[in-house]
Parts: C-alpha cells; sequence; structure tokens
C-alpha cells in the first residue's frame, strides 16, 4: 500500500498574513519591512498574526490601557515622533561617517597623490555640488555640501593620512631580516637642503618592501657629519636596528662618500666602534652613467648647436617668427628643444631635435647669421654620430631606472652596453654603421676613426667606473645563477652548498621554471644558510638613487614658487602620501575621531 505524500507547511505569504492598519492605535505598533515594531520596546515581531501581537501588548498593558480616545491618539503620535527621531539620528551619524570618509579619501588620493595645494579641495567641492545639482537628485546635492574640504580641514586628513602610512611602515620594519638604505640630498625652491631617506627591507617569503623613509630638512651646513647626525637620527626615530643595516646607496658628492669625514667613512666608523658588520656601499649607478655620458666630448657639435639654439630663442620676436616658419614649412617640430646641463636626458633630445630641423634652421638662418657648420659635411656627419650615440646612451639610463631593480640587473644592464661599445667600435672600424641610423645617411670619403676614439674612451670610463661593483660579483654570481656558477670561484663557505645545490634536480629545474625570488623563497634555509643569507642581503640593496631623484621631482612640482612657504612637516607628509605604496586605513582613521562633523 502506497505511503500518503505528506502535506508541506504553508509559508507566510500563503497563509496572507497583513499587517492591519487598526493595530497601530491598539496595540501600538507599526510596520517596517513587512515586521511589526512596537513602539513600546524594541522588540520586532517578525511572525504578522493577531494572537502574537495582542500577547506582546500585554506585557505593556498595564501601563497602557489608561491611555483611551483622543489621548491615544495623541501617545501613538508621540512615539511615532520619537522613533522618527531616533531614526533619523543614527542615519545621520552613519551618513557623516560616510562623507567624512570620502573627505579621506579626496584629500590623499586626489589632491595629495596629484600633487594639488590644500586649496583645491574647496574648488572640488564646488564642482561635485555643481555636478549633484544639475544631474542628482537634491538628497544627492544636500550631502555633497556636506563635504568636509576646506584648506584647513585637507591639511588635517593629510597630516593624518601620512601619519598612518609612517606608522605601517614602521610596523612593517619590525618584521625586516635585513634592510639598507638609498640616501641623496638636493635643495628646494627656499634653498633649503632636504635629505631623502629610502629604506628596502628584505621580508619573510623574499618579498621586497621598498619604501620613502623620511625627509630631513638641513637649514645649516651640508658637510658629512651633518649627514651622519640626520641619518643616524632617522634611523632611531623609525626604531630600525643598526646591526641588519647591510647596504648603503648614495649620488657621488664628496660630502656623501668622503673616507674620512663623508658621509660613508663616518657610517664606517660608527660601525666600527659598535663592533658591526661592515656595509656594502653603492654609488649610484644612474649618476656613474651620467658622468661617463659627460664624458663624451664632442665640443664641436656641442657648441654650434647651443650657439644656435641659444640665438634662435633669445629674442622674442626672432623665435615667433622662427615657430612661425616652422608652420609654414611643415616641419617634423614646432621648435627647438632647450639644453639644460642639470636634466641628464635634455641632451639626446635636444642633438635629435636640431638634426631633424637642420634644413629649416638653415634656411632660416640664411642672410641673419652666419654658421658656416651647416653646410659642412664633416660636421653634418659629426652632429649624426652625436644623434645616434646620445640615443643609445639615453636609451641605457632610461632602462637603468625604475624602482624594485635588484643589483645583479643594473650591473648586467651597464655590462652589456659595455660589449655593445666594443661591438660598435668594431663595426666602425669595418665602416659598416648598421646600429648608427642616423650616421648611414651620412657616409663620408673620412674614416670613423675620430668615432672609434670616442667609444674607446667611453668603454675605458664605463670599465674605470663599474669597477666598484666588480668587487660584488661573486655575491652576485650566487643569487643570479647560482645553479650556473663555477664553484672553484666562490667563496670557501658557500663551495659545499653550492655543490649540494647544483646537484639537487629539483631545485635546478624550480630555478629554470620560476621568478629568482619565488626560486629562492623555496630553497631550504637549513639546508643553504650562507646562500639564503647571501640571497637576502642582496634582494635588499640598492643599486641606484633612482628613488630618490623621483622624489625630489616630486618636490619640485609640490614646494614651486606659489607654495615656498610650506613648512617642512607638510612637505614631508605630502611627499609621503605622493610616494608611498602603503595604503591608509580610513576606517582606522574614521574610529580615531571623536566626532564625524559636517559641511565645512
Amino acid at each position: 500500500m502506497s505511503e500518503q505524500p505528506s502535506k508541506k507547511a504553508r509559508t507566510l505569504q500563503q497563509e496572507n498574513r497583513v499587517f492591519q492598519s487598526d493595530w497601530e492605535a491598539k496595540y501600538f505598533q507599526i510596520e517596517v519591512d513587512t515586521k511589526a515594531h512596537c513602539l513600546l520596546c524594541p522588540v520586532v515581531i517578525s511572525s504578522v498574526k493577531s494572537f502574537n501581537i495582542e500577547r506582546h501588548y500585554k506585557t505593556h498593558s498595564s501601563e497602557y490601557d489608561c491611555y483611551q480616545g483622543e489621548s491615544r491618539k495623541r501617545k501613538l503620535e508621540s512615539l511615532k515622533s520619537a522613533r522618527h527621531k531616533q531614526t533619523n539620528m543614527f542615519k545621520a551619524s552613519n551618513e557623516s561617517e560616510d562623507i567624512t570618509k570620502t573627505s579621506y579619501k579626496v584629500s590623499s588620493h586626489l589632491i595629495a597623490r596629484n600633487m594639488k595645494p590644500y586649496s583645491d579641495g574647496e574648488i572640488m567641492k564646488q564642482a561635485i555640488v555643481t555636478f549633484a545639482t544639475e544631474c542628482c537628485s537634491s538628497s544627492v546635492k544636500e550631502k555633497a555640501k556636506k563635504l568636509q574640504l576646506s584648506n584647513t580641514t585637507v591639511t588635517r586628513r593629510i597630516e593624518c593620512i601620512a601619519n598612518d602610512q609612517h606608522d605601517q611602515l614602521l610596523e612593517k620594519s619590525k618584521n625586516c631580516v635585513c634592510y639598507s638604505a638609498a640616501l641623496d640630498s638636493s635643495k628646494d625652491v627656499t634653498d633649503t637642503e632636504q635629505l631623502a631617506v629610502f629604506i628596502r627591507g628584505f621580508m619573510p617569503y623574499f618579498t621586497i618592501c621598498e619604501e620613502y623613509l623620511t625627509l630631513r630638512s638641513i637649514h645649516g651646513s651640508t658637510k658629512g657629519t651633518d649627514m651622519f647626525r640626520e641619518f643616524h637620527a632617522t634611523l632611531e626615530e623609525a626604531h630600525l636596528d643598526p646591526s641588519k643595516l647591510v647596504g648603503v646607496a648614495t649620488d657621488g658628492c664628496p660630502s656623501m662618500l668622503g673616507a674620512n669625514q663623508g658621509l660613508q667613512g663616518l657610517i664606517n666608523k660608527w660601525r666600527d666602534e659598535y663592533y658591526l658588520a661592515p656595509v656594502t656601499w653603492h654609488h649610484c649607478i644612474l649618476h656613474q652613467e651620467s658622468l661617463v655620458a659627460k664624458s663624451l666630448n664632442m665640443s664641436n657639435v656641442m657648441d654650434v648647436v647651443i650657439t644656435t639654439v641659444n640665438w634662435i630663442r633669445a629674442n622674442a620676436l626672432k623665435h615667433r617668427k622662427f615657430k612661425k616658419f616652422l608652420a609654414d614649412t611643415d616641419a617634423e617640430y614646432g621648435d627647438v628643444a632647450m639644453f639644460t646641463a642639470v636634466r641628464w636626458l635634455s641632451r639626446a633630445s635636444c642633438i635629435k631635435r636640431f638634426y631633424d630641423l637642420l634644413p629649416e634652421i638653415k634656411m632660416f638662418a640664411e642672410g641673419k647669421k652666419d654658421i658656416p657648420q651647416l653646410g659642412d659635411e664633416d660636421w653634418v656627419a659629426d652632429l649624426a654620430f652625436f644623434v645616434d650615440i646620445t640615443a643609445h646612451l639615453s636609451s641605457l639610463n632610461r632602462t637603468l631606472q625604475g624602482n624594485n631593480k635588484l643589483c645583479h640587473d643594473l650591473y648586467s644592464t651597464a655590462t652589456a652596453f659595455i660589449n655593445k661599445l666594443c661591438l660598435w667600435k668594431t663595426q666602425l672600424a669595418g665602416g659598416v654603421t648598421t646600429h648608427f641610423p642616423t650616421l648611414s645617411d651620412h657616409q663620408t670619403n673620412g674614416s670613423f676613426d675620430a668615432y672609434n676614439r670616442l667609444i674607446s674612451n667611453l668603454i675605458y670610463e664605463f670599465n674605470r667606473r663599474i669597477d666598484g661593483m666588480n668587487a660584488f660579483l661573486p655575491m652576485m654570481k650566487m643569487f643570479s645563477s647560482p645553479i650556473a656558477i663555477n664553484v672553484a670561484t666562490a667563496p670557501d663557505n658557500f663551495q659545499l652548498e653550492l655543490l649540494d645545490m647544483q646537484s639537487d634536480i629539483e631545485l635546478k629545474q624550480l630555478f629554470k621554471s620560476e621568478d629568482l625570488l619565488e626560486f629562492w623563497s623555496q630553497v631550504p634555509e637549513g639546508k643553504y644558510p650562507n646562500l639564503i643569507t647571501n640571497a637576502q642581503k642582496n634582494t635588499s640593496l640598492f643599486g641606484s638613487t633612482y628613488v630618490c631623484e623621483a622624489l625630489f621631482s616630486k618636490m619640485v612640482k609640490i614646494k614651486n614658487q606659489y607654495r615656498n612657504r610650506l613648512t617642512d612637516d607638510h612637505l614631508k607628509q605630502l611627499l609621503r602620501t605622493a610616494s608611498s605604496a602603503i595604503t591608509p586605513r580610513f576606517d582606522t582613521l574614521l574610529k580615531a575621531q571623536s566626532q564625524c562633523q559636517v559641511g565645512h
């Protein structure tokens, strides 16, 4: 005999339970989201049945049955009004928190990160209110009016955000196994010397933390003792363990590299006094490349170019006529480029622009200025060679730039360029100009001996300056290619570990298939302690002060002639917010406020 199907329980919708309007006055209940809410206590009755509501009201009846007729209606309206005010109070509180959080985000991610003045917050608020007025509902417009973006408020917000990012950095630094520092200094618009300090820490699982640590304003002398005092104070204020410092990268000025009274000499003496291990010193490879490029002596070309460009741009009327002439002749460019010795890459762009506009410049100068070199084929060939070689040097410089660059990558890039120079020298000796496309258009009857001498000088200068990094070459090779290194050339305390690693089939396969840092993260530390320590050190080292130079570019934009009264603290905070990769903890900042106010 078949079983009878069981009956399914009816749902609330099927029972058609609906809140009755007379329950408001009878039981002091109101309907909110299909549920009955008691006006006398916080109870919510989800099952809307007359029996449930009546039973709950009986718990209050002894106190409220005395209200009858008009007095009961007045009591109901009073309870409704009180509940409405309470609900709106919580809504206003949430709304003010949302508006304050938006104010923080606008201050940090839009104003500070784009290096705009504090007062731009007021302009942004006007723009937001205008948009809300024209395109949004009245409620959105009212919220927009409450945004806190006044000059003083934005200043305060950015200060809080910068302090939070700094606190997060200090928390991270506690987990550093080792770290290195990059230091460089530059003058701001008020001639105050600003010392930028970046740290690069090796974190667990072979990750890198490269962050802006601080900016130290030096108002007096800038000798090595002053630099050391500021650097030492920075480590103490950040609670960084000096024993974990493994490397320092600086520019090449005497106050940094002096062996006795320079920063390098003073740090070495300090570490010797406290029996700390010596640090690895790197002279910024970008500065060295720039010095090598300056040794390329082609004054016969550069002097004519600078003189001609200055002649065109020195007189306003002449400059306007020249630009109009270029426009009338449909020239490739609309103007010549100026050369600035301070800007590393300006020479290449100036020379290239001059060469591309050479026919127009020659026509414009006729009858106005005698420049015989413009019609000399040999001089034009020299110019063409100069265009090509400066383009190669500029390309090298750009390749060396960037964040989180490992030292062995920088060294490999510089070494590869030296090999390219040797190749070009050999090819030019045979009359081959494959890698000099501009020079190929100006073949001359003479040889390229003069160009070969210039390239030979570049090779010599590169080898001389890169010689300082050769001392660390064995350590870099053990980090970048431990499987391929010749064990006999490695230091004694690494040889046995290298032999074990090179015999490990699994690690050899892992080295081929994984990223370098990922490979080292999977190498067992217990079996290869010396190799792991070396890898940690190489991971944390700075090979250049690119991060400092990038910071100074932002400093020039932030503290300019119109904002020259920025305090040192405000400049430091703005640079941190504009440079740091650490995300501010907006919710934490919001909770730290005693009250979220709106609309100022």
